[in-house]
């Protein structure tokens, strides 16, 4: 079993997207907006929504538009690189937050970003 995406409120869909792009190496795969009715439907509330996509080989974000809204964020999602301590260095390169944490005899590695949302990366 995959992720298939993960769905981010954020009120800044701007430096959500560039983060996702310049940090996660992630490439703007469509933009839509969805209507008020199906917006409603799902997540309760009234106004139509812009979202844009992002996606690589084995992940998606999808980004919600929340400007002028109270919502924002997730808890955090995980992302498997290939190479953490690389990756990591990478991001922390082009300007990301990367905490270091150690779990037993290993270290555990997020990035702080898209408003905060905090990204375990994995190998």
């Amino acid at each position: 079993m995959k992720v298939h995406h993960i769905g981010i409120w954020t009120p800044n869909i701007g430096a959500a997207g560039e983060f996702c792009r310049n940090v996660l190496g992630l490439e703007k795969e469509r933009e839509y907006e969805a209507p008020a009715e199906i917006m409603q439907a799902i997540f309760g509330t009234e106004e139509p929504c812009k979202i844009q996509v992002y996606g690589g080989s084995e992940v998606r974000v999808e980004i919600f538009d929340a400007a002028g809204q109270t919502k924002s964020g997730i808890n955090h999602f995980s992302l498997s690189v290939g190479d953490k301590k690389g990756f990591c260095a990478q991001a922390k390169a082009k300007g990301a937050e990367v905490i270091e944490v150690w779990r037993e005899d290993h270290p555990v590695y997020f990035i702080k970003g898209l408003d905060g949302v905090l990204i375990e990366i994995k190998d």
